[in-house]
């Protein structure tokens, strides 16, 4: 598992401002962490995938924290185990990863 919470590059900003493509919505959603429930933590992780040619996602950086590490790993550690892609088109040598945004609202019942 790959997790990264470092800056962003100058080239992957400028491909995020040039349109990363975005995910469709995720059918199913990540279990809200118990420590950020009692915690009473809510936001928005801003999460940036890396997918191999076949399709499974082999890295996550947080590009929009929701203010708690919890909130933020557990976007990330759920995209890593439950997110998949299809496989490159060309999945011959010319075939290479491709990027992914999604964003994961934490939003406590009232």
């Amino acid at each position: 598992m790959f997790l990264d919470y470092e800056p962003l590059t100058a080239e992957e900003e400028a491909r995020i401002e040039q349109g990363v493509p975005s995910m469709k919505p995720l059918a199913v959603t990540p279990k809200y962490p118990y420590e950020a429930i009692r915690e009473k933590s809510q936001g928005k992780t801003g999460v940036l995938l890396g997918v191999g040619v076949d399709g499974s996602v082999l890295s996550c950086r947080v590009v929009q924290s929701a203010g708690n590490v919890v909130l933020d790993a557990e976007g990330c550690r759920f995209a890593l185990k439950n997110v998949s892609f299809d496989p490159a088109e060309d999945a011959g040598l010319g075939a290479s990863r491709r990027s992914y945004t999604t964003v994961f609202n934490w939003v406590l019942d009232k």
